[in-house]
């Protein structure tokens, strides 16, 4: 008796011990999801996989070891539960840590009120390509092309045509001499070379810019395919863990009807069962929340997606020197704003060439009518050149000087904060994967202690049912944190990889 008291008070210290622990690693996440959400990341061009890594990171392997063997015991205790025995039970730990977010469809997710679609991240990312706000985007591109049409033409000739009508005298309207003349402007001074160069760098930059908002639309995606994926899983433990929650409500309630448990402890398991319940509709309502983000980036209206494929962190060791070589390469938002730049520059050079004059060349006749000692007519040329007196294009070189500092300051700009969301990435991925590692190791360690603890004690009689309900619920409490960790694990990757420009990289 005295042995078994002391088991008793031994599980329910070890249970307290788990749940501080529990508490710490809340802690931890609240922290670190505060790092995650300083800055939005922007993301563009893909990289290989081996140019930003040095070795793999390793991952937990399968835990098929903490599985809840002991309700084998707890089910046999009493002959109502050999029904029980014969269904299916399934460890409810394996799920969430046989493999980080397992490949599987989603095909348990049931009772969806619109139609849903199982795709992979590739497929989902070749849809993004073909959506309405990736089709007005490139559309837009039309624009600085139409631009670039206009510096290639010539200035249009003008055509003049002069009548004399004499006013005094003997006026004869067939003797009046009439004039016409033909005017072609002379772009002279490389006028139409740097509005052609100007416009080739106008139409760069508006294409680099739609590829940084089309990064930013993969990064949406790839964010919400995680934490679909993710909150997918998350609803499929707390199912089978309701499964178990079920079968042991039955067994109390067989125990009650002959008088071997108190009706408090059927009260507590019918609550127990009830807020299962509540937190599974509220992980559903997230699936469908997330779900319906995705549809809206992935432009559809007649059905909602879900993941096919799952994900998993990045077996990757990230250098930062590396990160930011590339970075400074191919991170669209920089590209954009340093193509932008070069075309501010080259407004500077076309605004200068403008302000000079633009002669124009006059081909003319003169018709006389009425031979005036022979002469009939004549034909002449002239050149007419505009005077710069007033206007000598200080204006327009002075907005193109405005233009260009602004364009520099925001590629400045854009770079340092970049740099420093990269360094921030990096610092919250590196504490996150340390938190999971040592989470893992903590479940480890502590969760099949408890086992054995709850199964001797409930053995020699000193553990009831609602204790062991209680050692059951610190088998699925750790479960959904390591999905939360695991899911804020992968959100940081991705901002890593959005700050180094490669959020197209790492596609399996």
């Amino acid at each position: 008796m005295q042995e078994g008291t002391r088991m008793t008070g031994q599980f329910r210290e070890s249970a307290h011990d788990a749940r501080r622990t529990l508490t710490g690693f809340q802690a931890i996440l609240a922290s670190t999801a505060m790092l995650s959400v300083l800055a939005a990341i922007s993301s563009g061009c893909a990289s290989s996989r081996n140019s930003c890594c040095d070795k793999p990171v390793p991952w937990p392997e399968p835990n098929a070891h903490l599985q809840v063997d002991y309700l084998d015991q707890v089910y046999s205790r009493h002959p109502a539960s050999e029904t029980v025995l014969e269904q299916q039970r399934e460890p409810t730990l394996a799920v969430a840590f046989s493999e980080p977010v397992a490949a599987e469809t989603s095909a348990g997710m049931d009772e969806d009120i619109f139609p849903t679609r199982s795709l992979r991240l590739a497929e989902m990312l070749s849809m993004l390509r073909e959506t309405p706000r990736m089709v007005a985007l490139r559309t837009t591109l039309n624009v600085v092309q139409a631009d670039r049409l206009q510096a290639e033409l010539l200035p249009n000739p003008e055509f003049h045509y002069e009548r004399f009508v004499t006013l005094t005298g003997d006026s004869d309207a067939a003797n009046d001499p009439n004039q016409f003349s033909v005017s072609q402007p002379l772009l002279l001074f490389g006028q139409r070379g740097t509005a052609i160069t100007t416009a080739d760098l106008e139409i760069s930059a508006a294409q680099a810019e739609v590829l940084a908002e089309y990064a930013d639309l993969v990064f949406q995606v790839r964010h919400r395919f995680a934490s679909l994926s993710v909150r997918e899983q998350a609803v499929r433990v707390l199912r089978e863990s309701l499964e178990h929650f079920d079968r042991v409500e039955r067994l109390v309630e067989g125990r009650f009807l002959e008088g071997d448990v108190r009706e408090y402890d059927v009260e507590r398991i019918r609550l127990e069962v009830h807020a299962f319940r509540s937190q599974l509709a509220a992980a559903k309502a997230e699936v469908a929340d997330i779900s319906g983000e995705l549809a809206v980036l992935l432009g559809t209206s007649d059905w909602s997606p879900r993941t096919v494929g799952g994900v998993k962190p990045l077996d990757v060791q990230f250098r930062y020197d590396e990160l930011l070589d590339s970075m400074q390469r191919v991170h669209p938002r920089i590209l954009a704003a340093q193509r932008r730049e070069a075309a501010a520059q080259s407004n500077i050079l076309l605004a200068s060439q403008e302000r000079l004059p633009v002669p124009e060349l006059e081909l003319g006749w003169f018709d006389a009518q009425a031979p005036v000692r022979n002469f009939a007519g004549a034909m002449y040329i002239g050149v007419s050149v505009p005077t710069p007196v007033f206007d000598r294009g200080q204006a327009a070189i002075a907005r193109a000087q405005a233009e260009a500092a602004v364009a520099a300051l925001q590629r400045q700009a854009d770079t340092v904060e970049t740099q420093a969301d990269l360094r921030r990435a990096l610092a919250v991925l590196q504490h996150l994967r340390s938190t999971l590692e040592i989470y893992s190791q903590q479940i480890r360690e502590r969760l099949p202690r408890l086992q054995r603890m709850a199964e001797d004690g409930y053995e020699m009689g000193e553990i009831r049912i609602v204790e062991l309900l209680d050692g059951i619920n610190l088998f699925v409490e750790p479960q959904l944190q390591y999905l939360e960790l695991l899911e804020a694990v992968m959100h940081a990757e991705l901002e890593v990889l959005a700050a180094a420009g490669m959020i197209e990289g790492y596609i399996e």
